[in-house]
């Protein structure tokens, strides 16, 4: 009996070690496999709706693992798109690609079709990956799409990303400029923020830091013009454009295109880019930009036509979107630098009068308002008497 205890323990170790490793090794290597063991019991429900609720409740408490294998193995009574799409969302924001393509394969491998939110998970994987063949992978997804359904604005945003966190910002522009500017896939304001944040890190780049390769000639560094900041003020006003034709559009057509929600995401994109620049002409642009978009003041003659981004009806959750503390900060900070005090105490009252009712200062805005007085203070002590 002893010896053959020695025998069954010498056999049976060796199998317990590979699993452990294998399993440890599976974990390091994203995407490798999918798993198909729970590391706790856990029972099926009823039904497909009920399923689904338990699947994102496992997700929520941080055992993605656990809730792929538990799908993996129900059966097919309680399998439904939703629950696939529940892991492939779990999946694309911690920026598992193979994993997040495994699990797309596995709804057409149960009998399941596809849906529009499928494909919108799956190219927001891409996005949040590193892999080297993501823009690949993208474009093969994106294709099945126009395939069997038809994209809309958010495929395309996702598409749009992907290129841009590639630093394929050609491609990212050739997309962009075939986006259709009326309808339901006409670009929104999250378009236009990636786009002016792209466009803004071309344009600020030092002209030493992208050099041709050796195997360029001349001809092909002419196909890349360097993109300057006109460009990306441009854009804006493109914006703007966009936003006051849909206005006209959309009180004579019946097929209306959905407005350009102004938020500070947007607005601090070109702030941002005017205060890198680190030139007074394009932080007083940016200053300018932003007043005429929020209304603080008669628009300038580029803007006269326009109407504010942001009407003074809109409500107050859309008030509360379109201004933040940072659009606060990068405003005084761009006065400061232009040397417009006088500017920058008019900018603050404004605000304060615009967005009384859904902004409130914080300590960093404080800060910003004296720092701007001392140094106002300091200019004046300078001038000769």
């Amino acid at each position: 009996m002893a010896l053959l205890r020695v025998v069954r323990t010498a056999w049976l170790t060796p199998r317990l070690t590979l699993q452990v490793r294998g399993y440890a090794s599976a974990h390091r290597v994203e995407g490798q496999y999918l798993p198909r063991k729970t590391s706790i019991p856990y029972t099926f429900s009823k039904d497909p709706y009920l399923f689904a609720q338990k699947i994102e409740r496992i997700i929520k408490s941080d055992k993605l693992n656990d809730a792929i294998a538990l799908t993996m193995n129900a059966p097919s009574r309680l399998q439904s798109v939703v629950i696939w799409n529940h892991l492939i969302r779990a999946c694309a924001k911690q920026g598992f690609l193979k994993k997040s393509t495994k699990l797309f394969s596995q709804i057409k491998k149960r009998g399941l079709i596809p849906n529009v939110k499928s494909y919108t998970l799956v190219l927001e994987a891409c996005a949040n990956s590193t892999s080297p063949n993501v823009v690949t992978e993208a474009e093969a997804y994106f294709d099945k799409l126009k395939q069997t359904l038809s994209p809309n604005l958010t495929h395309f945003n996702a598409l749009l990303k992907v290129y841009l966190v590639s630093g394929q910002v050609d491609k990212a522009m050739a997309l962009f400029e075939r986006m259709p500017r009326m309808g339901p896939q006409a670009s929104d304001c999250r378009t236009y923020t990636m786009v002016i944040k792209a466009l803004a890190d071309q344009a600020l780049l030092p002209a030493s830091s992208s050099p041709p390769a050796k195997s360029e000639t001349s001809a092909d560094v002419s196909k890349h013009p360097r993109i300057t900041f006109d460009q990306v003020v441009a854009m804006w006003d493109r914006m703007r454009d966009d936003q006051q034709q849909r206005c006209l559009m959309n009180q004579h057509n019946k097929t209306q295109t959905p407005p350009i929600q102004l938020t500070s995401h947007l607005v601090n994109s070109i702030l941002h880019a005017c205060n890198r620049t680190n030139d007074p002409r394009w932080f007083r642009t940016g200053v300018q930009l932003a007043a005429d978009a929020y209304g603080f003041s008669k628009p300038s003659r580029s803007t006269a036509e326009t109407a504010p981004l942001l009407p003074p009806t809109a409500s107050a959750s859309a008030k509360e979107a379109a201004f933040d503390s940072k659009t606060f900060n990068l405003l005084l900070l761009l006065c400061i630098r232009a040397g417009q005090f006088s500017r920058g105490r008019w900018v603050c009252a404004q605000a304060l009068e615009h967005f009384r009712d859904t902004f409130k200062p914080t300590l960093l805005n404080h800060h910003m308002c004296l720092d701007m007085l001392v140094k106002e203070t300091q200019q004046l002590q300078r001038r000769p008497a």
